[in-house]
């Protein structure tokens, strides 16, 4: 699964990792491999079979919506009853004498948290002037800043998803950022 906020760039991430892992068939093919959307919980499927080492390899990639600092409590809500759906239907599925043949692992084995290296530089700078004594820019914001992760947003989905998968951060839009620029990030 993949989360992030709004514009931090989910959705390219996605699109990269669904290229460059299409099987050579394919690519020969120029066809993407379809998606389903599912629109009562916010969440869209992208499934997708390929070779690495010779070991056929099927990949469902979940994308969710933008994560919003005033709502992210009942978003995070909705992430972990979707997760635990998952294992649910993965949990039946294994537990059945019979398993139907074909059927697609939809568990969610991990979380990439997609962070925007654009905000965690606010975050930084908002941290940092914090500290020193000087006025928040944003003075209507109530969130806690600690480093480059915002206690509100970041360091909430963190939490309430640590105990039911793996949760990966990402910083996104490496491309566009120095190297020198995405140590500091990392650091911080």
């Amino acid at each position: 699964m993949v989360i992030g906020t709004k514009n931090c760039g989910k959705t390219s991430f996605i699109n990269f990792l669904r290229t460059s892992l299409a099987s050579k068939k394919q690519r020969a093919n120029e066809s993407s491999p379809p998606s389903t959307s599912y629109p009562e919980s916010g969440f869209t499927s992208h499934f997708l079979e390929t070779d690495i080492d010779g070991e056929r390899i099927g990949l469902t990639i979940w994308d969710s919506v933008g994560l919003k600092e005033g709502i992210v409590d009942l978003q995070v809500r909705g992430m972990s009853a979707f997760i635990e759906s998952k294992f649910e239907d993965t949990f039946l599925e294994e537990q059945k004498v019979v398993r139907a043949p074909g059927v697609r692992d939809t568990h969610i084995h991990c979380v990439l948290l997609v962070l925007d290296p654009i905000r965690l530089d606010a975050n930084v700078q908002a941290a940092r002037q914090s500290v020193n004594g000087v006025a928040n820019a944003k003075p209507s914001a109530p969130s806690r800043i600690l480093s480059g992760l915002d206690e509100n947003l970041d360091l909430q989905v963190l939490r309430s998803l640590q105990g039911k998968t793996t949760v990966i951060p990402i910083i996104s839009k490496a491309d566009t950022i120095t190297t020198a620029h995405m140590s500091y990030l990392k650091r911080t």
